[in-house]
């Protein structure tokens, strides 16, 4: 059985290979539960396991070892479901908070009007936000440049 198919794909095809093998005169009657238990895939092998360990597989039908595999078949289709849709929150939320950051709420803004500034001692913005920062420092570059003291290469 691989991994992608399902348990009534699956046991379909089992059904029919156990009636050729019979077809042959051969009595698999009694290892029909044990044979189809030993080939289910990797998704399976809990309650396999489960259904080796405490249900009687000698006397199990052929129907309630597939029912049992269906009914596990459709927790884990759930919980896939449950799964993605908690992937598909998740990914909306962040999509919002996102929005709602870039947005910059008013809620979020302090007021500025009585912060000073260290560098203009002017009201209304912090240092980091001067504008007159940059003008004073290419100020200070340009007047650099025109000294006339030589320069030592």
């Amino acid at each position: 059985m691989s991994d992608v198919e399902s348990v009534d794909d699956f046991a379909g095809k089992f059904m029919m290979l156990v009636g050729r093998i019979c077809e042959f005169g051969d009595a698999v009657e009694k290892y029909v539960v044990k044979k189809l238990l030993r080939s289910v895939s990797t998704k399976f092998i809990n309650i396999a396991s489960s259904m080796v360990l405490f249900g009687d597989i000698n006397n199990m039908a052929m129907e309630e070892a597939i029912g049992s595999l269906k009914a596990h078949e459709e927790l884990l289709k759930g919980q896939e479901v449950r799964s993605e849709e908690q992937l598909l929150m998740a990914r909306g939320q962040d999509s919002v908070r996102g929005r709602v950051h870039a947005q910059g709420s008013r809620e979020g803004r302090k007021d500025k009007s009585k912060v000073k500034c260290y560098n203009c001692q002017d009201y209304g913005h912090f240092a980091w936000e001067c504008p007159k920062k940059g003008k004073e420092e290419k100020a200070l570059l340009a007047q650099g440049y025109a000294s006339d003291e030589p320069a030592l290469l």
